[in-house]
């Protein structure tokens, strides 16, 4: 037994080694050479893209270039050098960098001058100078030769002093790309690490670029330089011995000039490693699998041989541990591996994102230093404590050991500079150098010094001060010189400071300072402006530790070189976590590596991970992977081990049970052959028969053999398929059940079967055992007696009648229909539970009446009644209760069948004829009935009301006796004709009554017809509408006619002019439209009131009806507007009426007394020359009506296009007026008033002026107008009231004396009754007294002034107010007003003092006015004195005041103080007022 287990066990190791070694071969030989060279294709893939992207980085620059070379403002500065195109298109190189991405610029003229050169580089600290591109001749040339010469581009890469270049030049062209060329334009982009890394992340390859002479370049890579073809990648051997892709670039003269290095990609060969593992893991379980499974196989073989079951036993437990023990080693090295991957991921992370904090860094310390450059040269000297003031900050954020400023000093400058120094504060100041020893010494004797100047932080620095070494020093000398001539920033080698005494390492970063930086352009140009140097102290372990000390995770090893130095003096700075000085990590295979620029040198960065940070970042579960993988394998092995020993016992007892089941199916099949009824088993899966009993055989009349070969759904109709398969789904779940089927015996016959059924496991088929019942016979009897049932329920359902059966002995209720529901509104169910409950619904009227028919019943034995019932909506119905008593043979009672039949409909047919025939008399419409030969039949009394006529002297007779005569036969044949085609007509007509007076009626004729629609009769009903008629017309009146004048209104002129205009179209005739308007109307409503202005235009109405003709429509539209429309009336016709209009309006008016002179202004708008609709005529005849009162009134005008222009001009003028008094754009002017006696200053008048923000200062005459026609003159006033006395404020509190100052005011004003409490408050507001302000208003407000108007006037009086009358004479002049009203003032209007020295007439009406003024006690004032005539002659007629331009314009607030002021008006006495 041992011998067998153990060979079964070596039998199966032994399989499993060879398996592994045949898997090893496979993935050695073929699968990893097939990865391999996939990777090196990716490889040079990688390589070729590389190289493509720089190339068209070139191109891109070269495409650029182009729209430059061909530009005719180029090719114009080539050939004039205007300093124009470099100022506007060269001029900001910041931003030429940032946008363009350009670093260099060269214009080259045809004969090979420098036009212009220029560069910038932000990372090389600012502007840059390409030494070849310097003198007469310079080195370029000859690269850009071919360009001048053969007119070609040319592009590739330059070497320069500063890095590689890329380089693209172009002839220079003009824009249509033609010649000859006038020169050659460059430009230039450095290939720098910014853009180097751009290009990477653009190909998704992380390449390197190596300059030719690049310290970096090992042996063997520069070899590559000139023996590799430029733009073929290839791979070769790297400096640490692993394969990279490398390609040379050729300058622009096709020399290799460049290599780019492109590393292989690591996934391919991870993916190779895992594809490997996978492929060994799955093919050798799939062995071991094999192996067991022949194990097993073999054991089932052999099974009845006991030394067979061991080996199996045992076989399995051996593959089971090879199994677990490969399993748990395959996954043990795959976490391990990716535990290794995630390390080296955050490792690559971590590290590449400290080196690019340290990186910005220092870049940051060099735009800072950059900057304090910039400073200097933006300066024309800068002081101690501006140095100190600007570097401060700059110390304060960043790492620098110091900041200093290193003057230019010559050797015959230097004593006196040392004594300057001293002088200004620095004691014992002198330039020092180290001796041989080290020591600071006193500088020796040289042609130049630098000195440290300026040093910022002083404290700890101080043995810097001063300190100026030779030039030919090894670090600090070199490094000046390269700044001193190149223009840019430098970096010494690592440095030990003079104030340093330990080793530690700064560099020191030089930034040379010119006089005029845009003209240091060459070597000596520079060397000649230098003025000296910001030097920055870089301290790099300080840069580093302030940068690295509180980050995490900690654990990095970091070291700074510089490549660009000897060997030796390369290491800068290596910087490890104090905590972990102990724990070096140079043996881990982890390392991050990068190499940035600068300034002019090149450093690199490397970082290696500690001890520290491999376990902080290392997953170390994949270790408890082979202590739980064979703790597991130990419990499957024994698992195992006893299931396989348990299954012999298992397969033992299986064959015993086995038998008893053998022995119990036998029983079962004779039972199942012996049962009377047919039964068979069907699979549920496939529905075949398996079995069937003889009496299925018998039954169904198919053989066994034929069940066996059919299905189930074999005998079942067609249509009952779907119904078997859902109840076998039923079944499949789990559900017995039983049903009534039917089936198809082997004739045809379908019978009905009820079917009980089982599930059962049948030969280890699931599958369900069936006993079938005929009960086909049955059935039909059940379905006779069951549509016997239904035909009797269906006539009960369908009658009309309720039935109702009672029975008298149980009071139940035996039997109903649903019409019982329909008439008493109850469900059938509660008569069932309640049977008396139709007797609760029956009216409580008519329950007496129920009552007594339950006695009669039992004696009549059957009867009818009538009454009410209530449903339960509470709707009333009437019902007819037949009921019938049912009694034995011995005369009891057994049941009352009754019959309820609803009578509603008839019972509202009896009431609705007794109802129509009261209503035929009672109704107050005349109603006459005809037959259909128009003969009277009936009328009501109304009729006879109606018509004057009885119904006795009508019947018989034709409705044609009542015919008016008003309507023409053909009206009464269209109306019959309505009648017989619609059934009926409905309309008004005249008719005549019985004494022969006429009325109207609104009559609806209709047909009457019989129930075989036979025309039986015709009723008319009438309604007299004669008063109705009576008020429709006195309403159109209103709605058509002006209620003052009697004159149409617009609605009926707009009537008139559609037709007139239709007419005039139709017949090409012309049609006036004239506008008419009452000049001042509003001064008479204001002064005589409006019940006198209403008469007036009653009379003005009159009057234009008599100047019109018969077919003219004179129209009120409102106020004092009137319209005329004039049929077949052109130009010559329209100015004829015009004329004969202004002249009748000559005649005065008399109204209320008075004799009033009202005048006319006229707007003429012709058809079709004006507008084509009458709304254009209208619109444009309102235009001309304003020119016409721009013209001066009285006065008529034509229409012309532009005068719509004008009118929309004054609707914005008085919209931006209103804004204008709302925002405040009004401005008070004041003109003076002066005594003519002495000239003395006597007051002012206040003018309001418009300042428009954007049409600047608009005169009064524009607006004036304007707010006269809209109420926006009152809301003037009041502003100019509140102006005046908020000026006046201000001149008492500048000192002026008190000032009284006319404001103009219109009639509205004075009839406002709330205007003298306005008017109380703003001189209460502002504490004036009422003396100061005079109001001035003209003659036509005081026309017949009314009371409200003379009210006002006096109450001004009374209160203080001036009162003066403006423009005296040039209106409606009445000496009665100055006699009844308060006036203390006239004003001679200015066209009477004008002519006041060449007209005599004028003299004469000026002498009449002061004459007539000091007779009634009042002062005069003259306006417009413009001339020193004018006011003598004013003087000699006695006039007291006089304003004009002789004195002052009107002028703003200050000025016009100004004015008082230069007259002496600041004190003594001013108009009479002592001060």
């Amino acid at each position: 037994m041992m011998n067998s287990r153990l060979k079964a066990i070596l039998t199966i190791t032994l399989g499993f080694a060879a398996a592994l070694l045949a898997i090893w071969a496979l993935n050695r030989w073929i699968v990893q050479p097939a990865f391999q060279k996939l990777e090196y294709a990716q490889a040079l893939e990688d390589g070729a893209r590389a190289g493509a992207a720089i190339r068209g980085e070139l191109r891109q620059l070269g495409d650029g270039l182009g729209n430059w070379a061909e530009w005719d403002d180029a090719y114009a500065f080539a050939g004039d050098r205007d300093p124009a195109f470099v100022r506007s298109n060269l001029g900001d190189w910041r931003t030429l960098e940032k946008s363009s991405r350009l670093n260099f610029c060269l214009i080259l003229s045809r004969d090979g001058r420098v036009l212009y050169s220029g560069g910038y580089d932000s990372d090389l600290g600012g502007d840059v100078t390409l030494p070849m591109v310097s003198g007469e001749t310079p080195a370029i040339l000859a690269i850009l030769q071919p360009v001048l010469e053969r007119e070609q581009a040319l592009e590739g890469l330059l070497r320069t002093e500063h890095g590689l270049l890329l380089l693209a030049a172009r002839p220079i062209l003009n824009t249509h790309g033609a010649g000859p060329a006038r020169g050659v334009l460059a430009f230039g982009r450095f290939l720098d690490a910014p853009l180097l890394r751009a290009l990477a992340e653009q190909t998704k390859v992380a390449f390197e670029l190596f300059a030719e002479r690049d310290p970096r370049l090992s042996p063997a890579e520069r070899d590559y330089l000139t023996t590799l073809r430029p733009g073929e990648p290839m791979l070769r051997p790297g400096p640490d011995g692993g394969l990279f892709v490398y390609e040379a670039l050729p300058d622009v003269t096709g020399k290799p000039v460049a290599l780019i290095r492109t590393p292989i990609r690591q996934e391919i060969s991870a993916t190779a490693r895992s594809t490997s593992r996978a492929l060994v893991g799955t093919l050798g379980l799939i062995a071991l699998a094999l192996l067991l499974g022949g194990a097993y196989f073999s054991s089932r073989v052999k099974r009845d041989v006991k030394t067979g079951a061991d080996a199996a036993t045992w076989g399995t437990a051996a593959l089971t541990v090879l199994i677990g023990l490969t399993l748990t080693a395959g996954i043990f090295l795959e976490f391990r591996q990716k535990s290794r991957e995630a390390l080296e991921r955050r490792f690559e992370l971590v590290a590449a994102e400290r080196a690019g904090i340290i990186i910005e860094k220092f870049k940051g310390n060099l735009r800072d230093l950059d900057a304090v450059r910039r400073y200097y040269m933006g300066s024309e000297a800068v002081s101690r404590e501006e140095f100190r003031r600007f570097v401060t900050p700059i110390l304060e954020y960043r790492n620098f050991q110091a900041l200093e400023w290193i003057p230019r000093v010559a050797r015959e400058q230097r004593a006196e500079f040392e004594a300057a120094a001293r002088r200004d504060g620095l004691a014992g100041f002198q330039f020092t150098e180290r001796d041989p020893e080290g020591r600071l010494v006193p500088a020796g004797d040289r042609d130049e010094y630098f000195p440290v100047y300026y040093l910022e932080p002083y404290t700890g620095n101080e043995a810097a001060l001063g300190y100026s070494p030779d030039s030919i020093h090894p670090a600090r000398g070199v490094a000046l010189s390269r700044a001193w001539d190149s223009g840019q920033l430098t970096l010494t080698e690592r440095y030990v400071l003079v104030q340093e005494s330990a080793q530690r390492f700064s560099v020191l970063a030089f930034a040379p300072v010119y006089e005029v930086p845009e003209a240091a352009r060459g070597v000596e140009e520079r060397r000649r402006r230098l003025q000296g140097f910001v030097l920055g102290v870089i301290r790099i372990g300080d840069v580093v530790e302030s940068t690295l000390i509180n980050t995490q995770p900690q654990g990095l090893v970091l070291r700074l070189t510089d490549l660009s130095a000897p060997v030796e003096r390369q290491p800068l700075y290596a910087w490890r976590p104090r905590a972990e000085a102990g724990q070096p990590g140079e043996h881990s295979p982890l390392a991050y590596r990068q190499d940035f620029p600068m300034a002019d040198r090149i450093w690199r960065i490397e970082i290696h991970p500690t001890a520290v940070f491999i376990a902080n970042n290392t997953d170390r579960l994949y270790r408890w992977v082979p202590g739980v993988g064979g703790l597991l394998t130990l419990l499957t092995t024994l698992y195992l081990f006893a299931t396989v020993s348990q299954r012999r016992r298992a397969e033992a007892l299986v064959e015993v049970r086995t038998a008893e089941l053998q022995e119990s199916e036998r029983r079962y099949r004779q039972l199942f052959e012996a049962n009377p009824e047919p039964m068979w088993v069907y699979d549920l899966e496939t529905l075949a028969f398996l079995a069937v009993n003889d009496m299925a055989v018998h039954k169904y009349g198919y053989s066994r053999d034929e069940f066996l070969r059919m299905t189930i759904t074999d005998v079942r109709p067609p249509e009952d398929v779907p119904r078997l398969l859902n109840h076998v789904a039923r079944v499949t779940e789990g559900m017995d059940e039983a049903g009534i089927w039917r089936h198809r015996k082997r004739d045809g016959t379908v019978i009905d079967v009820e079917i009980v059924s089982h599930t059962l496991l049948y030969e280890g088929r699931k599958a369900e055992l069936v006993l079938a019942l005929d009960i086909t016979e049955r059935k039909r009897a059940m379905e006779a007696l069951h549509a016997s049932e239904q035909k009797l329920a269906d006539i009960l359902d369908n009658m009309l009648d309720a039935v109702y059966s009672l029975d008298m002995r149980s009071h139940t209720l035996l039997q109903t229909n649903p019409a019982i529901s329909r008439i008493f509104g109850r469900p059938q169910q509660d008569f069932f539970a309640n049977p008396l409950l139709y007797l609760d619904m029956v009216h409580p009227e008519d329950r007496e009446l129920v009552e007594r028919s339950a006695s009669e019943i039992l004696e009549q034995k059957e009867g009818e009644w009538i009454y009410r019932i209530i449903r339960p909506d509470g709707e009333v119905r009437w019902v007819s209760d037949r009921a019938r008593l049912i009694a034995d043979a011995q005369g009891r009672p057994l049941r009352v069948d009754c019959y309820f039949t609803d009578i509603t409909a008839r019972k509202r047919l009896e009431e609705r004829q007794r109802l129509a025939a009261a209503v035929f008399e009672a109704a107050r419409e005349s109603i006459i009935v005809t037959d259909p030969n128009g003969n009277i039949v009936a009328v009501n009394p109304a009729f006879t009301t109606l018509s004057g006529y009885t119904e006795a002297e009508v019947l018989g007779r034709n409705p044609r006796l009542l015919q008016s005569g008003q309507q023409s036969k053909a009206f009464y044949a269209a109306i019959w004709q309505t009648i017989a085609r619609e059934g009926a007509w409905q309309g008004e007509f005249w008719n005549r009554h019985k004494d022969g007076g006429l009325y109207v009626v609104l009559e609806t004729i209709s047909e009457v017809r019989d129930a075989a629609d036979r025309l039986a009769y015709y009723v008319g009903i009438a309604t007299d509408i004669t008063h109705q008629k009576e008020a429709e017309q006195r309403i159109e009146r209103l709605a058509y006619y002006d209620a003052l004048t009697d004159l149409p209104n617009r609605a009926l002129l707009a009537q008139r002019a559609e037709l007139a205009l239709a007419l005039a179209a139709r017949r090409d005739e012309e049609l006036a439209v004239l506008f008419l308007d009452l000049d001042r109307f509003k001064d008479v409503n204001d002064s005589l009131g409006h019940a006198e202005g209403d008469a007036l235009l009653v009379q003005v109405a009159a009057r234009l009806k008599e100047s019109t003709r018969e077919a003219d429509t004179v129209c009120r539209l409102g106020g004092d507007e009137f319209v005329l429309l004039l049929p077949e009336t052109g130009q010559t016709g329209a100015l004829r009426l015009a004329d004969k209009l202004l002249a009748a309006f000559r005649q005065p008016f008399t109204v209320a007394g008075h004799s009033l002179r009202a005048t006319l202004s006229i707007g003429i708008a012709l058809y079709p020359h004006d507008g084509a609709t009458f709304t254009d005529l209208l619109k444009n005849a309102d235009a001309a009506l304003y020119r016409a009162k721009q013209d001066g009134r009285n006065t008529r005008a034509f229409y012309a296009r532009e005068m719509n222009v004008a009118t929309f001009e004054r609707l914005v003028l008085e919209s931006e007026l209103r804004r204008a008094i709302e925002v405040g754009q009004l401005r008070a002017y004041f003109q003076p008033k002066v005594r003519l006696a002495d000239g003395w200053p006597a007051g002012a008048e206040a003018l309001v002026r418009w300042l428009h923000p954007d049409h600047g200062l608009i005169p009064p005459g524009r607006f004036i107008p304007v707010a006269e026609a809209s109420d926006l003159i009152v809301a003037l006033g009041d502003w100019m009231l509140e102006a005046v006395c908020r000026q006046l404020v201000v001149w008492r509190g500048a000192g002026l004396p008190p000032l009284t100052v006319a404001v103009n005011l219109t009639a509205r004003h004075f009839r406002d009754p709330g205007f003298i409490g306005r008017l109380e408050n703003l001189l209460a507001a502002h504490g004036l007294a009422p003396q100061v302000l005079e109001l001035e208003l003209t003659e036509s407000s005081l026309l017949e002034a009314g009371a409200q108007t003379a009210e006002t006037l006096l109450a001004l009086r009374r209160l203080g107010v001036g009162l003066a009358i403006d423009d005296f004479g040039t209106g409606y002049s009445s000496l009665s007003y100055l006699k009844r009203l308060p006036i203390t003032a006239l004003k001679i209007d200015q066209s009477f003092v004008r002519d006041l020295v060449i007209d005599p007439d004028d003299r004469i009406l000026a002498a009449t006015i002061v004459a007539l003024s000091h007779s009634l006690g009042l002062k005069v004032v003259a306006e417009g004195v413009e001339t020193e005539d004018q006011r003598r002659i004013l003087l000699e007629q006695g006039c007291d005041l006089a304003q004009g331009y002789l004195f002052g314009p009107p002028m703003p607030a200050e000025p016009f103080a100004e004015w008082l002021d230069a007259r002496g008006a600041s004190s003594g006495t001013l108009a009479g007022v002592t001060l």
